[in-house]
This record gives structure tokens, sequence and C-alpha cells, in this order.
């Protein structure tokens, strides 16, 4: 379908279908996910934020769509009264160059999930991980904010920061100054919008027309003469 920044484009939906457990907790039990045979892409990385992608079709047998990803429950596991999945799986599959249908794909990732601990009730209240002492992070959490501010870097310095904190960073202020250069350069770019191709083909038919009058008026002058000839053959 594209890159992550696909999943930035506002009710983007993945078509699928699922199956549930019958007992609780409902839990999907079988998920499909299928790709709609586009392929979506930007010019421009940053373009994503606010402007389609240009959508391309797939190559046959692939033009109608495929399966993308695949979630199985492999096993079971009854605590008490409950049963949730002990072993599950989730597969990705991607398009070959030669293929003869569309069910003829290859496997790209294969990630297997094993529950080791239960219990019904939960003490811990943040299932943020642990950061190490040093590393970077790339935070969008401001993407859909306003003012948008994109993605960026930072280091994590071993912990978790709030909204606040990162506000106050050098880097969010360096963004905000980066998107002010290139931001109105990228929304003074013509777009192919469905008005466009309307004018578009506004303009074809008066063309057409007019290329049309030429004939239209001798065929016209045409007649008149043969009538006006007929007249006075009489």
């Amino acid at each position: 379908m594209g890159g992550r920044n696909l999943y930035n484009l506002t009710n983007f939906t993945v078509p699928a279908i699922w199956s549930l457990t019958a007992t609780r907790p409902v839990v999907p039990d079988h998920a499909v996910f299928f790709e709609d045979g586009l392929v979506r892409r930007w010019n421009d990385d940053r373009d994503s934020w606010w402007r389609p992608p240009v959508e391309e079709r797939l190559p046959t047998p692939y033009e109608n769509g495929y399966t993308g990803l695949v979630y199985t429950v492999e096993k079971y596991i009854a605590q008490g009264a409950t049963t949730v999945p002990e072993r599950f799986q989730l597969q990705m599959f991607g398009t070959k160059l030669k293929a003869s249908d569309s069910n003829d794909l290859y496997l790209m990732v294969r990630h297997t999930g094993l529950i080791t601990n239960f219990a019904d009730r939960v003490t811990v209240r943040s299932f943020l991980p642990r950061l190490p002492s040093r590393g970077r992070i790339l935070d969008e959490r401001f993407v859909h904010s306003t003012p948008n501010v994109f993605g960026f870097a930072y280091d994590s310095g071993g912990r978790w920061l709030d909204e606040n904190s990162v506000k106050r960073l050098p880097e969010y202020a360096q963004q905000m100054r980066e998107q002010a250069r290139f931001l109105p350069k990228l929304k003074s770019r013509p777009q192919n919008s469905a008005t466009s191709r309307k004018r578009v083909r506004v303009v074809f038919l008066i063309f057409v027309l007019a290329s049309s009058l030429p004939i239209v008026y001798y065929f016209f002058v045409r007649r008149s003469l043969n009538s006006k000839s007929k007249e006075n053959n009489r």
C-alpha cells in the first residue's frame, strides 16, 4: 500500500474480516486484512500530512487486491472461568514478480506471540516501556495539533516526557522553524483535484464545439445554396 506515512491519512481504513471467541473475554480468534490493489505514495513525504497520495493500480494479478495480513490464535489457555489466547501468530504477505493468481504470495514476516504470565488483577498503572539511559525518540504526537508539528527526534534521557516538556525542547522549536520554510511552498503546488479535471473537461468541450462551428456553418451554407439552386431551376 505504501510507507508508514499512509496512516497519516484521516479516516484511512483497511478492509478485513474477523471471527471472535464465543466466551468472555471476547477477543479475535482469527482475522484477515486485505490490500485493495492500489499503491499509494507521495512525491514528498511531508505532503502526507495534508494531501491525498498518488494512487497507482498494481499489475495483474494483484490489481483487485490480495491478502496482506493473517492473525490466528493457535492455542488457548484456561484460567479459572476465563479462556484467553496462549499462543498466536501474525503473518504478513507480499506480492511476487511472476504470480499465477492473487493468492500466489510469499511470506514476508511471521510474528509469534506466547503468553507466559496471566493475572486477573492488574496492578501496573502504566504500560509505557522502560527507556534506556541513552536513545532517540521519534515524537509524532503533535501531528494533528494546532498548529501541526510533524515528527521530530530528540534524546530520551531515560524517561518519557509529557507534552509540555517536549514543547520546551530545542528540537520542537527547530521543527517549527523548518516547517515555516517549506510549508508555504508545499501548499502552493498545483494539485490534480476533481475540480481541475472538471475544468479540463469543460475547456475540452468548448474547444470541440468551437472547432466544429466551421463544419456546421459549411453544412448550413451548402444546404441553403442547394435550396436556392433548386428554386432557380424550377
